[in-house]
C-alpha cells in the first residue's frame, strides 16, 4: 500500500511520518518504507551553485522555469525508483509529500511571472502522476491559530505566502484527500482506519 502526507510546509508532516516511524509499525504493517522528499538536496547541491541564491533565482523567470522543471522530473523518478524497490503487499510505502504538492509550489513560484499556460504546460509535463499509484492521501493544513516569526529565514510576507499555501492546498487536495486534525494521536488513528 501506498500513501502520502501532503500539505502546506510547516504543517507537521515530517513529525507525523518520524512517530510512525519510530512506532516501527502502523495497523497490521510491520514493514514501513518513507520515501523522503529530495527538493532540498536538488536544490542545494545541484541548483544553488549555479544561481547563488534562493532570492537570485526567484528573481529570474528562466531560472525559475529551470528549477520547477527539475524538481517535477528529479521527484517523479526518485518516487518511482523508489516505491520499485519495495511495493508489495506487505509494505507500507509512506512518501513525504507526492508529486501533486510539487505541482502547487509550482503554481506559486511562477505565477508572478504571468507565464502563459501552453509555457506553463510544457514545464510541468514531466510531472509523471500516473505512475505513482498513491492508495490514499492524508492532507495536513495550517491551523487557525498559527504563529509565526520573521526570523530572518521566513521572509516578510510569509502570513501572506502561507495563507495562498493554504488554500492551493485546500483547492487541489480537497476531491481526494483525507483531512487530518491536528492533534498527532488522532491523525495516526484515521490514518490507521483507513489502511486496515
Amino acid at each position: 500500500m501506498i500513501i502520502s502526507i501532503s500539505g502546506p510546509s510547516s504543517t507537521g508532516k515530517t513529525t507525523l511520518i518520524n512517530h510512525i516511524k519510530e512506532k516501527g509499525r502502523l495497523g497490521k504493517y510491520n514493514n514501513i518504507v518513507v520515501i523522503n522528499e529530495v527538493i532540498r538536496d536538488i536544490f542545494k547541491n545541484d541548483f544553488l551553485p549555479k544561481v547563488g541564491s534562493m532570492e537570485n533565482m526567484m528573481k529570474n523567470k528562466e531560472y525559475v522555469l529551470q528549477w520547477v522543471k527539475r524538481v517535477g522530473e528529479s521527484s517523479s523518478m526518485h518516487i518511482e525508483k523508489e516505491i520499485s524497490k519495495c511495493n508489495d503487499d506487505n509494505t507500507l510505502i509512506i512518501l513525504d509529500r507526492c508529486i501533486i504538492d510539487h505541482f502547487i509550489y509550482s503554481i506559486m513560484h511562477t505565477a508572478k511571472f504571468d507565464i502563459p499556460l501552453d509555457e506553463y504546460y510544457k514545464v510541468i509535463s514531466s510531472y509523471k502522476l500516473s505512475k505513482q499509484k498513491i492508495d490514499y492521501i492524508f492532507l495536513t493544513s495550517i491551523p487557525e491559530n498559527d504563529f509565526y516569526d520573521v526570523d530572518g529565514v521566513r521572509p516578510q510576507d510569509w502570513a501572506e505566502t502561507r495563507n495562498l499555501e493554504n488554500e492551493l492546498f485546500q483547492l487541489l487536495f480537497s476531491n481526494f484527500a483525507i483531512e487530518l486534525p491536528y492533534d498527532i494521536n488522532e491523525r495516526i488513528l484515521i490514518i490507521e482506519e483507513k489502511i486496515n
